[in-house]
């Protein structure tokens, strides 16, 4: 079963990745991160899915973050920002397209 991460829910709540689970305030330590280092992106929900080997012990996952950028002259792009990240919110990886 996958759900989505609401910020309505409860701090402690789990968000559910088949059998594994991952904290929702680990995700909000990620998106605060995110959102510091790319203002776009604040109120972005980013999409999570498991990342990395299924034998691990330290689960992975990857949290996607999908935006608008504004540009000189009024214009927009649209930005895309990966993170890889652990069950504790401690990003290990962030890339952005441009």
């Amino acid at each position: 079963m996958i759900s989505t991460y609401r910020p309505s829910c409860a701090e402690g709540s789990l968000l559910e990745l088949g059998a594994n689970t991952v904290n929702s305030s680990s995700i909000t330590k990620v998106k605060r991160e995110v959102s510091e280092k790319f203002t776009e992106m604040r109120g972005v929900q980013p999409s999570v899915k498991k990342h990395g080997a299924k034998n691990a012990s330290n689960q992975q996952y990857l949290l996607t973050f999908k935006g608008k950028a504004e540009l000189p002259g009024g214009r927009t792009i649209s930005r895309v920002v990966r993170v890889v990240a652990d069950e504790r919110g401690h990003v290990l990886k962030m890339s952005t397209s441009k």
